[in-house]
């Protein structure tokens, strides 16, 4: 009789023993000192301060317990953050930013926008609003590479009216992307 098993990944096991370690190591500093603080408030009558440092507390025996349910959250992010759909289109999860300019605008992480590579258009979808801005390839300007503190992302400077002047699509992966755009005729510019 054969017997069947989910097998997972190694990487991706290797990648949530790492976030537990993290997150216990994260657990074990905030008890250390939420648990003191505790112990100190109780004992000089502070109850109200004694109830917020037994939650930070419960939180960190959460963490040390290896917070699974964080670990179920990262679970469910998109394993897969760029792929082709034939010789159709190509998508990449990522983030973006839009608005007025880069200080004037708002901002969403990884893995809540998605852009969409075409012959025809560059769509850039952000999930948490529902927001969709589709840029068709005739009013693109030019897509230039931006860095930020921590990443890069790809400006799209377009001419298309009603939509934000400013969008930029932060990537998961850059050379995946560029690759990508580069397969369906775009240029970016480093600078």
């Amino acid at each position: 009789m054969a017997h069947c098993m989910h097998v997972r990944p190694r990487y991706v096991a290797m990648k949530k023993s790492g976030l537990q370690k993290v997150l216990r190591i994260i657990g074990i500093l905030f008890l250390t000192v939420a648990g003191s603080f505790c112990l100190l408030l109780l004992l000089g009558g502070e109850f109200g301060l004694f109830l917020r440092f037994a939650i930070l507390t419960l939180v960190a025996l959460y963490l040390i317990r290896g917070a699974p349910l964080v670990l179920r959250v990262v679970d469910a992010f998109p394993k897969v953050t760029s792929q082709y759909e034939g010789d159709q289109a190509f998508t990449q999860v990522g983030g973006a930013r839009w608005g007025r300019s880069y200080w004037r605008s708002a901002n969403c992480t990884l893995p809540f926008a998605k852009l969409r590579v075409s012959k025809e258009a560059l769509v850039v979808t952000i999930s948490v609003s529902g927001l969709t801005f589709s840029l068709a390839r005739s009013s693109i300007r030019r897509l230039r590479w931006k860095r930020a503190l921590f990443s890069q992302g790809l400006q799209i400077e377009h001419a298309v009216g009603g939509l934000p002047p400013f969008i930029l699509f932060w990537a998961s992966n850059r050379e995946a992307l560029t690759q990508g755009l580069r397969r369906f005729g775009y240029e970016i510019s480093d600078t």
